[in-house]
């Protein structure tokens, strides 16, 4: 089974805590995603890691880590699973890193059955994700507190990070259609988001003091920025239907991606019109441009120094100093 990391550093009103699933009917179109699987955890290493363990071992025809975490022998075509835990203790970020991820945040993993003839699509999912973290947060009253997005998959508050997300697929696997597997093949999508929500002043400092990156800026949560607490129960419950409600968009097809988000993620885009400093994915050369915006095809369109535009497909910027 091939597995790769997605090209960018790739509304349920019932939902079912436990192991029962909850199903959901759009009343927009039919599409596949139709019921959801949430399973809520209290304290363990690592949501994402748990979907890739239990991934891993149902693709090889290993259904035990299934039936401990669901309760079910297979995945279905038409069900979403969601794990989300109250805290981590090895939370998975981008590059490589662990975190402790302390009590009062959002720590959440899905997994997709995605169609693989519609995996060219999977290049979009991390921005979508993103988009629909800054809608979650615009529901709610955070008075003058500024709601951006940092290409290609950071969350902002007030120029500060408050949730990132990390996307994987863990490649072609079993999905089920009632009793036998759909003819239809799918990609086990895995998509982790984490919120700050709750999280306070001195664990925020100590996140940024802990990162050894010259691309790192400040960390931040809801409450630092508002000045008061939030329902964790209520952040998830949005952000999913949020999530599931963009991913149909995006799988419909019925707009392109430049109609559908485009100009969203344009209007919330941190730093453009900008300096900023560009970091290509696995390099450590950094070069100066302005953030012109994102492209139809999500792109970072950047500007140099002497009027000449490039486009990057992945990478991280940050404001220049």
């Amino acid at each position: 089974m091939k597995k790769y990391f997605l090209t960018q550093s790739l509304a349920l009103t019932l939902f079912c805590f436990g192991v029962n699933a909850a199903s959901w009917h759009s009343p927009e179109t039919e599409n596949p995603l139709i019921a959801m699987k949430s399973v809520s955890l209290g304290k363990i290493p690592s949501t994402q890691t748990l979907v890739y363990e239990m991934t891993d071992k149902y693709a090889k025809g290993d259904k035990t880590s299934l039936q401990d975490t669901l309760g079910q022998e297979n995945l279905y075509t038409s069900e979403i699973i969601r794990i989300s835990a109250t805290e981590q203790t090895a939370g998975v970020g981008q590059h490589g890193r662990t975190w402790q991820s302390p009590p009062g945040n959002v720590y959440v993993t899905y997994l997709f059955p995605w169609p693989e003839d519609k995996m060219p699509l999977g290049f979009f999912v991390p921005q979508v994700t993103t988009v629909s973290m800054a809608q979650t947060a615009q529901s709610f009253d955070l008075g003058d507190a500024k709601v951006e997005l940092k290409w290609i998959n950071d969350f902002l508050l007030n120029g500060k990070k408050s949730g990132g997300v990390l996307c994987k697929s863990q490649g072609v696997m079993p999905f089920f259609e009632g009793d036998a597997v759909s003819e239809r093949r799918h990609n086990a999508l895995v998509v982790g988001i984490g919120i700050n929500v709750n999280m306070d002043a001195d664990v925020a400092q100590e996140r940024f003091d802990y990162l050894e990156d010259s691309m790192k800026i400040p960390f931040t949560s809801l409450r630092i920025e508002t000045g008061r607490e939030f329902s964790v129960e209520e952040v998830l419950s949005r952000l999913t239907q949020n999530l599931v409600r963009n991913y149909r968009k995006l799988l419909n097809e019925e707009k392109s991606f430049e109609e559908t988000f485009s100009p969203f993620l344009n209007m919330v885009l941190a730093y453009r019109g900008k300096p900023v400093v560009y970091m290509d994915t696995g390099e450590s050369t950094q070069t100066n441009y302005t953030l012109v915006e994102i492209d139809g095809k999500g792109q970072a369109v950047l500007e140099d120094e002497e009027g000449n535009r490039v486009t990057k497909l992945s990478g991280r910027v940050r404001l220049r100093d």
